[in-house]
């Protein structure tokens, strides 16, 4: 928390420094202008991109030589000023110290590539079949292959020496992927990542992929201390703005990868490989999922996952799972959130139209790799039980112990003796055990005797909404109602339910409800976040029963000793907001309290809240003043 006068404020979490795939928001009038202008004049876009990188290595340059003048002046000081020549060492060491981080921060580690590699012996026709694309690309040498388990595929440039030198290129593909296309859609697939590396916009990916490395590096490299202070204010400003001036850049290069890949197939061929990618991905996703739910019910799988990748990618199904995933991706528009395009954008783009592919007859694993398929996926399922089948084991035992645990609450349920906690974790179980609707009846019956739980409203409306009720939307909506922060989350399920239902033409003003709620959320979020003494404290409109509740509930966190709390009105945002102050027993996890406080009232609206200090006494003394606001009390 950060105190500044009397004015109170939660501070948001500082989080890791990472490179975003995708742009924040407030970037966004930048990318529509990039993308003009890129239109307009790609190459002169493409120099920009490089100047503003440079414009980062500018900066640590700076930083470098200031530090290293600093460095040289204290050595030369000592000279004149021998009294004190302790101190002036000890400033041009750290100096030192800290430069020679800095510079170590911008060479790129090379992280190992875990996989099976690949010679051309044991797969002479996917070697061959690589080659040629390379040639036929113009793309850089291909050093290794290397196959995974992943259902993906990459080209993956590790610099050997330094900033601008060559390469060691490695070709990974995901055995899945190879299982689950045919040989014609590998090879669009294997143009397409050539393809980012095909002429001068290939140098642009390498260079601006390398850059945003170096940045993820400094900052890992520079998390604490005075001088991370220095780089973490030019880091959080600079790196996502270098973001957004390169994603422009970065989305082209997808297009013209696609581009690639119909030059050495065909158009329809390649829009084929991005529909059945993306089909064949959500397969793979859904066969782990049958996969790791086995380890509820039995001690080993019934069949292990790459050996029945191929028989599972290369059946139809009958369930229309395809026809709906397709539709599902065909309706994403493209966004801010990746720098790769929507998929209707990359067909149209193509001049082709998504349909759902014929199911495989023959994969490229079995006209590429031949008899090594099934070594390799027998490899990849000796190293995953070897990884797995401890979690496995615990999972089959924590499902055993869920079992016994939920017959125990039954038997107490039957009885009426479960506390709201107690009836909380009980519905938890029911949803684990035995799915989202056998949780309904439970939900709507601990509603019934306690209305204004609010979140868990919102909960019944979601899981309604998942098993295919449409009740669910009207329990949604009153949770909204009661609590206007839930807004854009319920418009959010809602607008999903109906995607998923195919009935395209009721979505939009949902969409536009979510987008209005959201705007309010972010305008909100900075009031609902401070306090300061002009706020108007009111009472807590609560039930006695309700309070009685709240008071049990309280009374089982551990370590809390006393709780005031009221609420407060937004009149901006037309919301309200439970205020509190808690104090703890000697000895007792300051956040651990809180978050048990906040685990209690967060059921019945937004909360804020804070610990008993010298900062906060004048919030606490108006706490004390509001009628009803003293929670929970004990003795020390």
């Amino acid at each position: 928390m950060v105190f500044g006068g009397r004015r109170l404020q939660v501070s948001e979490p500082a989080g890791e420094w990472s490179m975003p795939a995708g742009v924040d928001e407030r970037y966004g009038p930048l990318v529509a202008r990039l993308e003009r202008e890129a239109a307009q004049r790609p190459r002169g876009y493409a120099r920009k991109v490089v100047l503003a990188a440079l414009l980062g290595y500018g900066f640590v340059g700076l930083v470098v030589l200031a530090l290293a003048a600093i460095a040289v002046a204290m050595v030369a000081m000592i000279f004149f000023f021998h009294w004190a020549a302790g101190l002036e060492i000890k400033i041009a060491i750290i100096c030192g110290i800290v430069g020679l981080a800095i510079l170590r921060s911008l060479i790129v580690r090379a992280e190992p590539i875990e996989g099976r590699r690949l010679d051309a012996a044991e797969a002479p026709a996917l070697h061959v079949m690589v080659e040629q694309l390379r040639r036929a690309t113009g793309g850089p040498r291909i050093h290794e292959v290397v196959v995974t388990g992943e259902f993906n595929a990459a080209i993956v440039q590790q610099p050997r020496f330094g900033l601008f030198g060559g390469s060691f290129n490695t070709l990974i593909l995901g055995l899945p992927l190879l299982q689950g296309l045919s040989r014609d859609e590998v090879t669009a697939v294997i143009g397409h990542e050539l393809g980012h590396f095909v002429g001068a916009h290939g140098r642009w990916t390498a260079f601006t992929y390398r850059v945003r490395l170096r940045w993820w590096q400094i900052a890992s490299a520079l998390e604490h201390g005075a001088t991370a202070s220095v780089m973490r204010w030019f880091v959080r400003r600079y790196v996502p703005w270098f973001n957004a001036y390169s994603f422009v850049l970065a989305r082209q290069q997808e297009f013209e990868a696609d581009r690639t890949a119909a030059r050495v197939t065909d158009q329809a061929t390649a829009g084929a490989a991005l529909v059945r990618v993306r089909l064949q991905s959500e397969r793979f996703d859904r066969s782990w999922q049958r996969l790791w739910s086995e380890s509820h019910q039995h001690d080993a799988p019934t069949a292990m996952p790459f050996r029945s990748a191929a028989e599972h990618l290369t059946r139809a199904e009958g369930d229309g799972a395809d026809r709906q995933g397709l539709e599902a991706a065909l309706a994403v528009a493209t966004g801010l959130g990746d720098t790769h395009p929507s998929l209707a954008d990359r067909l149209r783009a193509l001049g082709c139209e998504g349909r759902v592919p014929q199911p495989l007859v023959r994969s490229a694993a079995d006209e590429l790799l031949g008899p090594i398929a099934d070594r390799l996926a027998d490899e990849l399922d000796e190293s995953w039980w070897r990884t797995a089948s401890e979690w496995w084991a615990e999972a089959r035992e924590r499902r055993r112990q869920e079992i016994a645990d939920l017959d125990a609450l039954e038997e107490r349920l039957s009885r009426g003796e479960l506390t709201r906690e107690e009836q909380e974790h009980h519905l938890d179980l029911v949803r684990t055990v035995r799915g989202d609707a056998a949780a309904i009846p439970y939900l709507r019956a601990l509603l019934a005797s306690e209305p204004d739980l609010h979140g868990l409203r919102f909960h019944l409306g979601e899981l309604l909404l998942r098993t295919g009720d449409e009740a669910g939307i009207a329990e949604l909506e009153a949770a909204a109602e009661a609590v206007p922060m839930l807004e854009a989350a319920a418009c959010d399920l809602i607008a999903g339910h109906l995607s998923d239902a195919g009935r395209h033409a009721e979505i939009e003003p949902w969409i536009e409800r979510l987008h209005r709620a959201a705007l309010r959320e972010n305008l909100a979020e900075k009031e609902r976040r401070e306090i300061d003494p002009a706020v108007e404290l009111l009472p807590l409109d609560w039930s006695d029963e309700v309070r009685e509740a709240v008071r049990q509930r309280l009374s089982q966190v551990v370590g809390l000793r006393q709780v005031r709390a009221a609420r407060r009105r937004f009149p901006g945002s037309g919301g309200e907001q439970i205020v509190f102050v808690f104090s703890g027993h000697a000895g007792a996890d300051g956040q651990e309290v809180i978050d048990g406080v906040i685990a209690v009232l967060l059921d019945y609206g937004d909360t804020l809240g804070f610990q008993r200090t010298r900062q906060v006494a004048w919030l606490d003394r108006r706490l004390a003043r509001v009628a009803g606001s003293e929670l929970h009390a004990e003795d020390a």
